[in-house]
């Protein structure tokens, strides 16, 4: 008996050296996904923020990372030759999971008219956007954009920054061959945040397209405002997945809600929105065009403008041209099947070639539950031609036989009592 703690003993030291080879093999520092940069140019090289992870090889480079690390934001591919690609990271990868990224990289062109704009701040990493597209980070106190001096200029230009409040302002005049136009930027802290009350949390919308169109699950939030949106939230509700954002003159823009806020918490989204050609519908012939773009919450929705339809929402918008000397229309409505309708009134025309957002938010009706009435609901039917009629099947010998051995045993009980 007393050898039986010896066993017991020399059991335990085996299972902890079986084990111990396991332990050992766990990645120090947490669980691993991973970023697939996928380019065109074998060798380019790849950066995360200002971190430096390899070059592509074979149109790809793997870049592995802790999913419990602090997030990177922005990837950046440069190769000779080629314009340098910027990127921002919007999803990160659940551990033993895969995230693509995409790197467009375009020849740089030889020749041409350049100038540049040189954005300063004094906050390091800080993201620049011209007319909603992404330019880049403030490194070393700035960032320069080159840009042709005969091309489209820009208007407007926005900068981002955690924990700074969204700097915006219009894009100082073209510069002119061989100019750098400076643009001091001053980025002014974000204030604490005020508890926001109750059980809520909130989420910072962080968008360089003003008046863009936000939405949680298909649910309307608001439009962007000086870069930002707020959208208070309920941390015992059902959880958002999805945020979802549309604008004129970009391609709608979705992406998923990876972290929910706690009580009194704001969780930063930032959303980068790619220009879209202008509407793809055939302009009408004879005479001068402007443009609606509709905005609505309802996919699919009819759309029309005093009556006329004009066609569904797609994707969240619907481009409709109109004639600028035309008559002009007064009324415009949304209508979708299981929604409240939508009516709006028309007050302003655009001019040629301009194009008015219009927004609609429809109200989703309440489900009702139908209590069915077996005298009313079901349709009588007719035995002729609904259901063949019915003969009662003749009882089978089996079936007698065994009533009268049931009644038999009744009686003998009865007998007995």
């Amino acid at each position: 008996m007393a050898s039986h703690p010896i066993r017991t003993t020399l059991l335990v030291l085996c299972l902890v050296a079986l084990a111990a080879p396991c332990w050992a093999a766990a990645p120090i520092g947490g669980s691993t996904g991973t970023f697939v940069v996928h380019a065109p140019v074998d060798g380019a090289q790849v950066w995360f923020d200002n971190d430096h992870k390899g070059a592509i090889a074979g149109g790809t480079l793997s870049v592995p990372v802790y999913t419990t690390a602090t997030p990177y934001q922005v990837y950046r591919v440069e190769a000779d030759g080629y314009e340098p690609f910027l990127g921002m990271i919007t999803q990160y990868p659940a551990s033993g999971g895969t995230i693509d990224l995409q790197a467009t990289l375009v020849k740089e062109p030889i020749g041409g008219s350049m100038g540049a704009y040189r954005f300063e701040a004094a906050v390091e990493g800080a993201y620049v956007y011209l007319d909603g597209e992404f330019q880049g980070a403030i490194e070393n106190g700035s960032l320069e954009v080159p840009v042709f001096t005969t091309g489209t200029p820009f208007r407007n230009y926005a900068v981002q920054a955690r924990g700074f409040v969204t700097a915006t302002g219009p894009v100082p005049g073209v510069p002119s061959v061989g100019e750098t136009v400076a643009v001091p930027v001053a980025l002014i802290p974000r204030a604490a945040p005020t508890a926001i009350g109750g059980d809520r949390g909130a989420y910072l919308v962080l968008c360089p397209v003003e008046g863009a169109m936000v939405a949680f699950d298909g649910d309307s939030k608001g439009t962007i405002q000086n870069g930002e949106l707020l959208v208070p939230v309920y941390v015992t509700g059902t959880p958002y997945r999805t945020l979802r954002i549309t604008a004129g003159g970009y391609q709608p823009y979705s992406a998923p809600i990876l972290k929910y806020p706690a009580k009194d918490e704001v969780v930063n989204l930032y959303a980068v929105l790619e220009p879209t050609a202008p509407a793809t519908t055939a302009a009408p012939i004879g005479g001068d065009i402007g443009y609606y773009l509709v905005h609505s919450n309802a996919e699919g929705g009819t759309v029309a403008f005093d009556d006329e339809v004009k066609g569904t929402i797609t994707n969240g918008v619907l481009n409709v041209s109109v004639f600028v000397t035309g008559t002009p229309y007064r009324t415009w409505s949304v209508a979708k099947e299981g929604y409240a309708p939508f009516n709006g009134t028309i007050s302003v025309y655009p001019a040629k070639g301009e194009t008015i957002d219009l927004q609609a938010v429809l109200t989703v009706l309440p489900t009702t539950v139908a209590t069915t009435n077996a005298t009313t609901a079901a349709p009588a039917t007719n035995a002729t031609t609904a259901a063949p009629a019915t003969t009662a099947a003749p009882l089978s010998g089996l079936c007698i036989a065994g009533a009268l051995l049931s009644l038999a045993a009744l009686g003998l009980a009865a007998r007995r009592r």
